[in-house]
């Protein structure tokens, strides 16, 4: 069982959601995923607190790994997500983790393909660079975009090789969760939508 360590209120209902979805692409529908435990942000980047959220992800039944997901919000992914990388590895002890940073939101992969979730055309720039892709989907899709209900409805809809090919966040999220399927022996499929991941 994979334990997920996510930051916000939505992601609580929407990356299991992902990952369920990502698994059945990669061939590995029984992958299972625990309850994710929320923690903030500032919590996941400082090794006493990281060390408590792992400890509690050890505690659930049949933890054999941990996902970590965040948003970067101004955190540089390049130059600052490497060492945080390094210090999870370092808490985990042994345990497999993988540390995603969604640049700069998780909402900026749902920019990667809005046309698949009602907008007119698909957006024009980086969404990676978007600061503020909450605003932007409003804007977009002529909602109210509402984080608890929206989150994870529109993870069940993301068009993933969209994402995938317009979001280098998003690639980095499928690349480590593909290892570490990889990693639990759950042997999954070298390819997403037709893109080999290899």
């Amino acid at each position: 069982m994979i334990q997920l360590i996510v930051e916000g209120e939505g992601e609580v209902e929407a990356v299991p959601v992902l990952f369920r979805r990502l698994a059945a692409e990669l061939g590995v529908p029984q992958a299972q995923f625990g309850s994710p435990i929320k923690r903030k942000r500032s919590q996941l980047v400082q090794r006493q607190d990281l060390d408590h959220a792992l400890a509690l992800a050890r505690l659930r039944r049949n933890c054999e790994a941990v996902f970590i997901l965040f948003d970067a919000d101004d955190l540089c992914p390049k130059t600052e997500a490497n060492p945080l990388r390094d210090l999870v590895r370092d808490v985990a002890r042994g345990l497999p983790t993988a540390l995603v940073v969604a640049n700069r939101e998780y909402e900026a992969w749902f920019l990667a393909s809005q046309e698949t979730l009602g907008a007119a055309a698909p957006y024009p720039n980086d969404p990676d660079l978007k600061r503020g892709a909450k605003e932007e989907l409003e804007r977009r899709l002529d909602i109210y975009y509402d984080e608890r209900a929206d989150q994870p409805k529109f993870s069940a809809r993301l068009d993933f090789r969209l994402a995938y090919e317009r979001s280098r966040s998003f690639k980095k999220l499928v690349k480590e969760f593909h290892r570490l399927l990889q990693i639990l022996g759950l042997n999954p499929m070298p390819t997403l939508c037709g893109i080999h991941l290899i």
